[in-house]
């Protein structure tokens, strides 16, 4: 009788990213998962008491991979690298950001902890280092707003240009305008909105 095959905790964590990557979050089930593993589901609960627990883990996962994209140097500019290395995520990983920016879903506060992570980086920027400390949040949702909408284009497959020379020129262009009005803040006309929902521009 052949040696009777061990699942690892690792092994049940890569399964349930491989499936989130060729489907969506839904796509992990006990069932699913030992289906990739060529098994019963005895791995699966022999590892994790239920299916929440391991898909937050393979959100981490997830989290850990684009953390080494936002994390490359792409140019000398650490800010610039992390906008440049979501939009790159999208492009080489469309299902797995379509499935943690995209798609409904209840970890929110994984992607919290994600952003966390960038914000306590921002003192080390050069570019960020001029911008008033209390303006950081504001700066990175910001240009998070603006680079998650180019990055939705690429995972769509929207974009005419997806290239690294593109993305990088794109966001540098904006985060240079950006980071510039966080340092000397430039007036802008004020908004009155009616009751109905109208807004007037008081220019």
């Amino acid at each position: 009788m052949p040696p009777k095959t061990t699942f690892t905790k690792a092994d049940v964590l890569q399964a349930a990213v491989d499936l989130i990557s060729e489907s969506s979050l839904g796509g992990i089930t006990a069932r699913n998962i030992a289906t990739k593993l060529g098994s019963s589901t005895a791995p699966v609960y022999s590892h994790y008491e239920n299916i929440d627990d391991l898909t937050r883990d393979a959100i981490r996962e997830i989290n850990k991979l684009l953390l080494e994209y936002v994390r490359t140097p792409y140019t000398n500019i650490s800010f610039l690298n992390q906008g440049v290395g979501l939009a790159v995520f999208a492009r080489e990983h469309s299902q797995l950001y379509r499935a943690i920016f995209l798609d409904r879903n209840d970890y929110h506060e994984l992607i919290e902890e994600f952003f966390q992570t960038l914000r306590n980086e921002l003192p080390l920027d050069k570019e960020c280092s001029h911008s008033p400390e209390d303006k950081y949040d504001s700066l990175l949702m910001t240009m998070w707003t603006f680079t998650h909408g180019l990055a939705s284009l690429i995972c769509a497959g929207l974009c005419r240009d997806d290239s690294n020379e593109n993305i990088i020129r794109t966001l540098y262009h904006v985060g240079k305008i950006m980071s510039t009005h966080y340092i000397n803040p430039i007036e802008i006309p004020g908004i009155t909105f009616t009751d109905d929902g109208r807004a007037h521009i008081n220019e």
